[in-house]
């Protein structure tokens, strides 16, 4: 049916743009003069580390404080905080009542598998296989909070 195809096409088009259109915004942490006055991890940490592997995860989420929601939600503060919470952004019913905590064993669950760990989510991603860049970017959304806190 041509009308189908077509309709199919649309929407992958549409999933595809989108998510071009959110690369388009901030790129991923660097280490460049675009961050000059933030309070970037010491070279070599697990944090710095997560920080540079971070970059997947920026295509569509934001870490700071100040920037709004993409795709996926802003991810400043998220250690620590209960999932589907974060004010402004529009989660599934199953990530609000699902009363997941963001800890070490939460996040390291929910990157290696995404559907697996919380089944109704709309992340797209399909997961980290590395323990180890998973323990980095942990690490380094642990480190994503005010300075007072």
């Amino acid at each position: 049916n041509p009308v189908q195809e077509r309709s199919g096409f649309i929407a992958h088009f549409t999933f595809a743009a989108l998510l071009l259109l959110a690369a388009c915004g901030e790129s991923a942490p660097s280490s460049t003069g675009a961050t000059a006055g933030l309070n970037l991890p010491e070279p070599g940490t697990p944090e710095h580390e997560g920080r540079l592997n971070f970059g997947q995860c920026a295509v569509c989420h934001t870490y700071r404080e100040d920037q709004p929601h993409r795709i996926g939600p802003n991810l400043y503060g998220i250690y620590g905080a209960e999932a589907g919470k974060a004010e402004g952004f529009n989660y599934t019913t199953a990530v609000r009542e699902s009363g997941v905590v963001w800890d070490a064993e939460a996040l390291d669950a929910f990157m290696e598998d995404p559907q697996g760990y919380l089944r109704g989510n709309r992340m797209a991603y399909l997961g980290e296989p590395d323990p180890e860049v998973r323990a980095n970017i942990i690490a380094y959304l642990k480190s994503l909070k005010a300075s007072d806190e």
